[in-house]
């Protein structure tokens, strides 16, 4: 499990790496921070996270994500975070909100 949250002020921006599997109180750790350094920030704070090797390893982790896309949609920010109640491998609904996503983005091109 790493987790690496950092802040850039004269960026304005917020930078998220996670990796591995992360258990309850980690997760809820590293939303914490989420939390704290995005209110550091300027309203209208750019976001760039690095998620893709990242999976919570119970529901219970899983909310703190959660909790923390909340609190970013609070801010301001246009989230789309999904996490899935499975351990790490593809599950079909992961595979779907990727199409969807694509699609919405790459359709009209």
């Amino acid at each position: 499990m790493a987790a690496v949250i950092k802040i850039s002020l004269p960026k304005n921006r917020l930078y998220i790496m996670l990796e591995g599997y992360f258990q309850e109180d980690e997760a809820k750790v590293a939303a914490d921070q989420v939390i704290l350094e995005a209110k550091k920030l300027r309203s209208g704070f750019g976001l760039v996270s690095e998620i893709s090797h990242f999976k919570p390893a119970s529901p219970q982790a899983a909310e703190h994500i959660l909790r923390a896309q909340r609190a970013m949609k609070e801010l301001g920010v246009q989230v789309e975070w999904r996490t899935y109640p499975m351990p790490h491998s593809v599950h079909p609904q992961e595979v779907r909100d990727l199409g969807d996503w694509m699609e919405a983005r790459f359709a009209h091109r």
